[in-house]
């Protein structure tokens, strides 16, 4: 059974049917506060606001999603004690992803969501041919997936900002490449 509130951390049990309880005492789950603000410290409203809160030990997570306000202040409740992962977005901004550890309520402080740019990289393998399905991670960033044809266009990337990004793909060793911000796209990459 697995119970849970907009406001209360998810509960877990493992039970007999026979045994389930008339009443749920729910865990309470912690708020995570902010503000997001653009490169002159102005408030963005609009913004997403994302939390993935595991629930238990079970291969699942329980999404809780805010918006900030006008002064760009924002309220995730029901967090799970425990160490979570935090993404922040908005169209035509760079996308933050952070980690948090909600033990009791969390001051994210001051986020700043940067303009934002699209890369592109083309994997291949050391024969030339593309690398279909590869993972392509930008640090602290959003995440893109190649196709077919080896691209992969990550959107939300810090337009000023050189970035790091981490390749995975089955059957390839593991690949970090920098991206600086006046690069000529689609980048090449090799994996070996």
């Amino acid at each position: 059974l697995i119970a849970w509130s907009d406001n209360s951390a998810p509960l877990v049990l493992e039970l007999d049917a026979a045994q389930l309880p008339r009443t749920l005492d729910l865990p309470r789950g912690m708020a995570v506060r902010g503000r997001v603000l653009d490169a002159r410290r102005r408030p963005i409203e609009g913004a997403t606001i994302e939390a993935v809160v595991p629930i238990g030990r079970l291969p699942r997570a329980l999404r809780r999603r805010a918006q900030s306000g006008r002064a760009g202040t924002f309220v995730l409740r029901g967090i799970a004690a425990g160490p979570a992962q935090m993404m922040i977005k908005k169209t035509d901004r760079a996308t933050v992803v952070r980690g948090i550890d909600a033990n009791a309520d969390v001051d994210a402080g001051d986020i700043t969501l940067r303009a934002s740019r699209q890369i592109a990289l083309r994997v291949h393998d050391s024969d030339g041919e593309p690398v279909a399905g590869a993972t392509v991670r930008v640090t602290g960033g959003p995440t893109g997936v190649t196709g077919r044809d080896g691209v992969a266009r990550v959107e939300g990337v810090a337009a000023e900002e050189d970035v790091a990004v981490h390749i995975t793909a089955n059957g390839f060793r593991t690949t970090d490449v920098d991206v600086p911000a006046d690069t000529k796209l689609p980048l090449d990459v090799e994996l070996s």
